[in-house]
């Protein structure tokens, strides 16, 4: 027993090492290869606007601004030791949403090194993204730009491009947001294991748990539902999957109880009391593959429950 929870110990802390592997190096790092690419493409196109913006006023200040504040995003610039490792050591999910708010304040710049007679065909992609969200905004500002003079153009402009950037902002912070959470259950998931490893025993089951749950998510990217399987579903899954086995085969033992009696005697000695045997292997795989198994199974304790209550009030 002390050598299966050294190895369920090992394994936890092996898996902990995948989470933080997976956040920096597979979730955060395309990411910020991203960001940097559109730090670089937003300061060569800064460049080439300057260029043509001529002797527009205020346009060389707008330049300076803007090429400085890119130097100031974390994209930007990268101790040499991190960039080699970037796959793992790389810009937290945190840093990434501000930093991606960042440049798009600086994309909405932009509009003042545009020439004044170039404004509505610069103006155009903007409002057709716009209308795609919300067509009747689209459709005031659109009346707004063909009456305003020269200066309010570039502030519609403008407004109508935040509009745009605060729901690609607001999407992408709740994906990040979820996956964050999703990370946290799962590390706290993992100590959990430990903690019942160590107790309770039955590390064995919760292997079987964690594996079914590692196929679950892997048998639909293989079936091809891949809209279902996210990273944080990814992630969790194991850990989910190794809690659910270990409650799972208590239920299996509370509903075969000879005072119940919904499940009968094999599951009576094929569950918690005996872990081990091929069956309660299995159970533990299945419990850990679905949790919809795991919750009709509580639902049904928890009727079984009620129902021992009212009878004993009554």
């Amino acid at each position: 027993m002390t050598a299966n929870r050294v190895v369920l110990v090992a394994i936890c802390l092996g898996y902990f090492v995948i989470i933080l592997i997976t956040n920096r190096g597979l979730i955060a790092a395309p990411r910020y290869r991203l960001l940097r690419s559109q730090i670089k493409d937003l300061r060569d196109r800064a460049c080439i606007m300057i260029e043509q913006a001529g002797a527009e006023p205020h346009a060389r200040s707008a330049y300076v601004s803007i090429l400085m504040s890119l130097n100031n995003l974390k994209g930007s610039k990268r101790h040499p030791v991190l960039e080699r490792l970037g796959w793992v050591f790389n810009v937290p999910l945190t840093k990434l949403v501000a930093d991606i708010q960042r440049l798009n304040a600086l994309q909405r710049r932009l509009v003042h090194l545009v020439p004044g007679d170039e404004l509505s065909a610069y103006a155009e992609p903007i409002l057709l993204k716009l209308s795609a969200l919300d067509q009747d905004t689209e459709q005031r500002l659109r009346t707004l730009l063909g009456d305003a003079t020269t200066p309010a153009t570039r502030r519609i402009i403008e407004g109508a491009h935040k509009l745009v950037h605060e729901r690609e902002e607001e999407g992408l912070a709740a994906e990040l947001e979820n996956t964050r959470i999703t990370l946290w259950l799962a590390i706290v998931g993992l100590c959990g294991i430990i903690a019942v490893g160590i107790a309770l025993g039955h590390e064995q089951t919760m292997l079987l748990g964690a594996l079914g749950g590692f196929l679950a998510p892997a048998v639909t990217t293989l079936t091809g539902k891949r809209a279902s399987s996210s990273w944080g579903v990814m992630v969790l899954s194991p850990v989910g999957g190794a809690l659910t086995a270990v409650g799972g085969l208590l239920l299996v033992r509370f509903l075969s109880d000879p005072r119940i009696n919904i499940l009968g005697s094999v599951f009576l000695d094929n569950s918690w009391d005996a872990p081990y045997t091929p069956i309660a292997l299995a159970l533990a795989l299945l419990f850990g593959f679905s949790g919809r198994l795991f919750s009709s199974m509580a639902i049904s304790a928890t009727a079984q429950f009620d129902g021992t209550n009212k009878t004993g009030d009554a």
